[in-house]
């Protein structure tokens, strides 16, 4: 079909079959957004008029629920790691943090005594907190059980330690 001729209508019959083959909604948006950018393009050199894809109505992304894992699930699963990791996946399962939160974490934001973390950066960005980062700087309660697990990977400042060592 010629370009010119190509309308939302077409294109939204297009969404229509590749829905009906089984595609997902995320496919069926990036076919969307290639041919919605191959047209604006065509816009800018002068061979169309008109990008008829913006006028077409893909269908919303559609996301699958996320089931986190139940306690048993994650219990098999720090039992089943080396030490040095276990200590993220605790981290991970009883903050809520994100992982370039976790990331970024140094032993400074550990505060055992008063059983609380604080997460200042994200190793996606690896900036302080501030009005142009993309997340906030927080405080988290640590569980006593947790705080004391954390505990045994630090170095004391003799160089000793209970544990295997966790860089943060």
């Amino acid at each position: 079909m010629p370009l010119g001729k190509l309308t939302a209508r077409d294109l939204d019959g297009l969404y229509a079959v590749l829905e009906a083959q089984g595609k997902a909604s995320a496919t069926i948006r990036r076919v969307h957004n290639v041919i919605s950018g191959a047209l604006a393009q065509a816009v800018r050199h002068g061979l169309l008029t008109v990008n008829v894809a913006k006028d077409a109505d893909p269908q919303p992304v559609r996301t699958k629920p996320t089931r986190p894992p139940t306690t048993g699930e994650l219990a098999t699963l720090i039992n089943a790691t080396d030490e040095a990791f276990k200590a993220f996946l605790i981290l991970a399962a009883t903050t809520g943090a994100r992982r370039g939160e976790l990331g970024a974490l140094r032993w400074r934001n550990v505060h055992l005594d008063a059983g609380t973390l604080t997460i200042s950066a994200s190793s996606a960005t690896t900036a302080p907190c501030g009005p142009e980062a993309r997340f906030s700087a927080h405080a988290l309660s640590c569980h006593f059980k947790q705080g004391w697990h954390l505990g045994r990977f630090r170095s004391s400042p003799t160089g000793s330690r209970s544990g295997p060592r966790v860089t943060f």
